[in-house]
C-alpha cells in the first residue's frame, strides 16, 4: 500500500504524557492533527488542534477515522481495563476508514524481544497487538517505536529505576554500571512525528530512539544526598 503523503494525525490519548509530547511535535511539523479523548475527559488539547470525544464504539470510531492519514495510539501501558488489549479493535476501525499508517502504543522496552513479557507481563498485549498489524499489514502500515525508559516522566515516579527522588534514595541493581536507554518525553513525541515525515523509512519496522545511555550511578553521583541502598 501507498503510505506516502501523510497530512492529517489523530491522536488517541491527546492528554496523556505521550499524547501531548506527540501533539507538540506533530504541531510543530505541520501536520493537521485531531486529538481524541474519551467522552467524560475534562482535558484541554493546546491551539490548533482539533478535539473529539468518542466513547469507542466501532460506529464512532468508523467515522473519526474517516479523512485520517494516520493514528498515533497513545494508550497508557498502566490504564486498567485493559486499554491496550483494544488496539487491535482501533487499527480495524483505521483499516475500514483507509488510513494508510498506524503507530500502535509501545514507547518503552523492545517488544521486537518475544522474552520481554517474562519481566513485564503487560507487553504481552503489546506483542499480540504488533503480531495483528503485521497480519494485516498489507491493508496498513505501522511503526513501532521503542525508546526505553522514558526518563523525565519516570523520575516523577517513587521508584522508576531504583530512584525516588522526593525521598532522596536510589535503589542500586547489580552495582549500577550497566547502561541503559532512555528518552525523555519530548524526543518520544519528535520520533513520532519524524516517522511520519519519513513513512517510507520507517514502514513495518521497529523504530528505536533514544536521548542518551547512562548508568544508575551516572545519574546518582551529582545527586550527593542520595542514600544509596545497594
Amino acid at each position: 500500500m501507498n503510505s506516502t503523503s501523510i497530512r492529517k494525525v489523530l491522536v488517541i490519548g491527546a492528554s496523556g504524557n505521550v499524547g501531548s509530547s506527540a501533539i507538540k511535535a506533530l504541531l510543530e511539523d505541520g501536520f493537521q492533527v485531531t486529538g481524541l479523548t474519551r467522552e467524560t475527559s475534562v482535558a484541554s488539547l493546546p491551539q490548533g488542534v482539533t478535539h473529539l470525544k468518542s466513547d469507542f464504539s466501532e460506529a464512532s470510531l468508523a467515522n473519526i477515522f474517516k479523512s485520517q492519514d494516520a493514528v498515533v495510539s497513545t494508550l497508557s501501558s498502566i490504564s486498567p481495563a485493559g486499554a491496550l488489549a483494544s488496539q487491535n479493535s482501533l487499527i480495524d476501525a483505521a483499516i475500514a476508514a483507509g488510513v494508510k499508517v498506524f503507530i500502535p502504543s509501545e514507547y518503552g522496552v523492545d517488544t521486537a524481544d518475544p522474552s520481554a513479557p517474562e519481566i513485564i507481563p503487560f507487553l504481552a498485549d503489546k506483542i499480540e497487538t504488533l503480531n495483528y498489524l503485521k497480519k494485516n499489514q498489507d491493508k496498513i502500515s505501522w511503526t513501532a517505536i521503542v525508546s526505553g525508559a522514558m526518563f523525565d516522566w519516570g523520575l516523577a515516579i517513587p521508584g522508576f529505576g531504583g530512584w525516588n527522588v522526593a525521598a532522596r534514595t536510589a535503589t542500586i541493581y547489580d552495582g549500577g554500571d550497566i547502561p541503559f536507554d532512555a528518552t525523555n518525553l519530548d524526543q518520544v513525541g519528535r520520533a513520532i512525528s519524524k516517522s511520519l515525515k519519513n513513512p517510507e523509512l520507517t514502514r513495518n519496522q521497529h523504530v528505536y530512539v533514544n536521548s542518551f545511555t547512562i548508568t544508575q550511578n551516572q545519574v546518582s553521583s551529582p545527586r550527593e544526598s542520595y542514600r544509596r541502598q545497594v
